[in-house]
């Protein structure tokens, strides 16, 4: 793992121009959702780290609105006051985890 203290997370990435922090994110919640889309065609449970979750609203927080301008993300789907914070990324991304506001 690297340090943030070291600096490397907060050089620019040279293939896309963002920084490394980002691109790492965008990594997690890639991984996170796409786990979560896997584990729901195939029926299988899914419960990804406390971590990988929160580091994906952290990604949602940054980029968020300028990816669903890119086409990235779906329309933010509502989620329920019993929602879990996975379900809350997920309606964040667009998916619709099974909730309703």
């Amino acid at each position: 793992m690297v340090s943030a203290a070291s600096g490397r997370t907060r050089r620019v990435s040279p293939g896309m121009g963002l920084p490394q922090s980002t691109v790492g994110l965008m990594g997690v919640i890639d991984l996170t959702v796409h786990g979560w889309d896997l584990a729901r065609a195939t029926g299988l449970p899914y419960e990804p780290a406390a971590e990988a979750v929160a580091a994906g609203h952290r990604f949602m927080d940054e980029t968020g609105p300028m990816g669903r301008q890119m086409g990235a993300f779906g329309p933010e789907v509502a989620t329920g006051a019993g929602c879990t914070e996975l379900d809350r990324l997920l309606g964040r991304a667009g998916r619709d985890p099974g909730w309703s506001a």
